[in-house]
């Protein structure tokens, strides 16, 4: 049964910053390198996001690479656990609050994908002004509705184009594999180019930028649970080779593959 969480970010993480925003609170969380919290569920739903660092969220079979700068909403009761990397992980959180008449929870977004576009800059500017120490809970507060209003629709329009969803996580389930335009056109009945535009647009990145990173999300994972030799791991994740893979490694987490595996096991 996983553990419900009733404080934001005090539980795992230490608290650098916090604020009482009328009903919303903002927070920035400090998380300790190479740890990894235990299965839970929170109370409240919040947007996170990443300040500095990086981590790897687990929800029931899928595995999110959270990057600096990536911003994403998290739906009251939905277990996960997360990874963190071996840099010490910052991320401003925007809890809401359980009960308000300003909106209506049954009405905001399931998706669990990391946010692009108007949203994600509103959740920046949010942080920023409040970081400012000059913003007064009346801005604030609009901030907050207004990003709940352009999240709330994206997140419909999002759902009109689910056959990006299904792209996604066919990237995600399938990552070992080497993926071509010209395949996911014929697999999606789609253009090339409409597949390309669409998805950087959905989700802030390119096919192949995703691709990498839940090819390095999966690599961590083994790394931290398995005794797989690392020329394995790189066969597995599609690899060229193991040193292919130790430079990709390196690149996105910022350590070679057998110093992040030495590091989590102390």
């Amino acid at each position: 049964m996983p553990e419900m969480i009733s404080e934001l970010g005090s539980q795992f993480g230490t608290v650098l910053s916090d604020r009482l925003c009328k009903d919303i609170r903002l927070r920035v969380v400090s998380y300790t390198p190479d740890s990894r919290t235990p299965r839970h569920e929170h109370a409240r739903s919040y947007f996170a996001f990443v300040i500095h660092g990086n981590y790897v969220d687990s929800r029931s079979r899928s595995l999110f690479a959270c990057d600096e700068g990536t911003v994403k909403f998290h739906r009251a009761g939905n277990p996960h656990e997360c990874c963190f990397g071996p840099q010490r992980v910052r991320q401003f959180l925007i809890e809401l609050p359980l009960e308000t008449p300003l909106f209506d929870h049954a009405n905001l977004p399931k998706s669990q994908s990391p946010i692009a576009g108007a949203a994600r800059d509103i959740v920046r500017r949010i942080y920023s002004e409040a970081q400012s120490g000059t913003a007064c809970d009346l801005m604030l507060q609009g901030l907050f509705l207004q990003l709940l209003s352009v999240y709330t629709s994206q997140s419909v329009a999002d759902q009109s184009s689910q056959w990006l969803q299904r792209l996604r996580q066919l990237l995600i389930d399938e990552c070992h594999q080497p993926w071509e335009l010209t395949a996911l056109a014929a697999e999606f009945q789609k253009h090339p180019v409409h597949i390309a535009q669409s998805f950087r647009t959905a989700f802030g990145e390119t096919i192949g930028e995703f691709r990498r990173r839940a090819r390095i999300a999966r690599g961590r994972r083994l790394l931290s649970e398995t005794e797989m030799p690392l020329v394995q791991i790189a066969e597995q994740l599609g690899f060229a080779d193991q040193s292919h893979f130790t430079r990709v490694f390196r690149q996105v987490v910022g350590i070679p593959p057998g110093q992040y595996r030495l590091q989590r096991r102390c």
